[in-house]
Parts: C-alpha cells; structure tokens; sequence
C-alpha cells in the first residue's frame, strides 16, 4: 500500500459519514422489507407479480418437536421407518462424548413420510414449527416481460 498525502480529517469526516449512509441504508431496507412481508401476509400472498421482479414470500425452515412427533407417529410407522426418521442418537461431542446427544428428526425422511397418505401429512404437520418466512426479491431473468 502506498502513502499519498490526504488531509487525515477530511478523510476520518468522509469515512464516518459513509459509515452513517450504509447504516441508514440498512435500516431501512429493513423496515421495507418488514412492511412488504406484514402486507404479504396480510393478503396471504405468496408471490406478487411485477414485470421486472419476482417478490416471494419463503416460509422458514421445519423444524419438529421430538417428542410429539414421536409419540404421533410410533403407532403409525413400521419400525423400520421409525428408525430412519429417528436415528439412534450417537455420543455427545459437546460434553466430551461422557453422555448422548439429544434425540433428531431426520427432515428427508419426514417428508418422504409425509407422502404415504393424508394421516400421517396431519400428525407430521401438528409437530411442526415454522422459524420465521422471509421475503425474497430476485431480478427476472430478461428484464421486464
């Protein structure tokens, strides 16, 4: 890196007001963002259509109470599949291997369940949790349409 004569206050004043612009920026694609999946929501909408955008609504990633899924599938599945979506777990890493890890769900084979009939979509759903959906905005591929 070369040294070329700046004016060091000019720069540290150039500096802290770009580093106000970008957190004001933030912010508000924040509060944009909030207020498009509030409205989407609102409407139950997954997509909105635009010429020039594709804005979805994703919903967050499943996850599943152990415990209550097993206990509304274990009557349902054969055992062979009971032990493909939950696997025996294995020693504990975080604890020094001294105990098990906690009990897993395994997402593939959930929904590869989840498909052998409405039954069992009805007690895999009631288990399930949702973290929080997100907006997506992508740019169309061709421009506007």
């Amino acid at each position: 890196m070369t040294a070329t004569r700046i004016d060091p206050a000019a720069t540290a004043r150039e500096a802290h007001a770009l580093k106000e612009a970008v957190h004001v920026t933030q912010r508000r694609i924040y509060e944009l963002l909030a207020d498009l999946k509030a409205y989407m929501l609102a409407e139950e909408a997954t997509r909105i259509p635009d010429a020039e955008l594709d804005i979805s609504l994703r919903p967050g990633t499943p996850t599943w109470n152990v415990n209550q899924l097993m206990a509304e599938l274990g009557e349902l599945l054969p055992p062979i599949d009971y032990k493909k979506v939950f696997p025996e777990p294995g020693p504990c890493n975080r604890c020094g291997g001294s105990g098990l890890e906690p009990r897993k769900v395994d997402g593939v084979q959930v929904n590869r369940v989840r498909r052998y009939g409405a039954e069992y979509a009805e007690k895999i759903d009631a288990a399930c949790v949702r973290g929080e959906s997100t907006v997506v905005i992508t740019e169309r591929k061709g421009g506007k349409s």
